[in-house]
Formats: structure tokens, C-alpha cells, sequence
């Protein structure tokens, strides 16, 4: 749940620099296709587990169907952010995964504590 909130805030605040309603992404557009994403069977999902069985990111991407645009996308999202002086947790923590220079454990353990102490303010 939170990295789907999270995720979720992140994606509207993308898509509100480009004059979208915040709302929008609180249906299909948003909330929708981060769930699609996460089904068994899809090829995003696929990459997840394998980075997550294997701890080889790279590896992974390399063999990863083409339909599994993840890491593209979170290129794109890590290059507007760096653009627009934008912060976008989540997604950084997820580059730093498919660049190999953190572990998945460590990543959903740093969001996990980072969401828990921002919470409990």
C-alpha cells in the first residue's frame, strides 16, 4: 500500500507539470496501470521478480522482453525530475535498482522507514 500511494503521488505530480488534473491519475490512467503493471504474467512484473530472485539487475534487464519498459520509464521520469529540480522518491529509488547500485532488500526497507518516519511526525 504505500508504495502504491506513493508511487501513485508521484505520477500525478508528472503529470500535473504538464497541466493534467491531479485527480485524473486517480483512475485508469493512474491507479489502474500501476496495477496492470504488477499482475503475474506481465512483463514489468517478470523483471521485478527475476531482479529480486536474482540480485543481478542488470543482468536481468539484459534478458527482459522489450514489452518490459520499466527501466526506460524510470530513466525518463529520473530526467524530468533532474530537469524541473523535481523529487520523485520512489522512482529514484527504482533507478538506483535497475543501475545495480542498490539492492531491492535495501530499497523497499530505506522507502518503508522513510514513509514510516514521515508518518509519524
Amino acid at each position: 500500500a504505500t508504495l502504491l500511494t506513493r508511487g501513485l503521488y508521484e505520477i500525478a505530480n508528472v503529470g500535473s507539470f504538464y497541466g493534467t488534473r491531479y485527480g485524473s491519475f486517480y483512475g485508469l490512467a493512474g491507479l489502474g496501470r500501476l496495477i496492470d503493471g504488477v499482475q503475474r504474467g506481465e512483463p514489468n512484473y517478470r523483471l521485478g521478480r527475476n531482479i529480486g530472485a536474482t540480485g543481478n539487475a542488470i543482468a536481468s534487464i539484459e534478458k527482459a522482453p522489450s514489452e518490459a519498459k520499466a527501466p526506460n520509464v524510470v530513466s525518463q521520469v529520473m530526467a524530468f525530475a533532474d530537469y524541473h529540480a523535481q523529487t520523485y522518491p520512489i522512482c529514484e529509488t527504482a533507478s538506483q535498482i535497475f543501475l545495480g547500485k542498490r539492492s531491492p532488500k535495501d530499497a523497499i526497507t530505506a522507502i518503508l522507514s522513510s514513509a514510516q518516519n514521515e508518518y509519524s511526525q
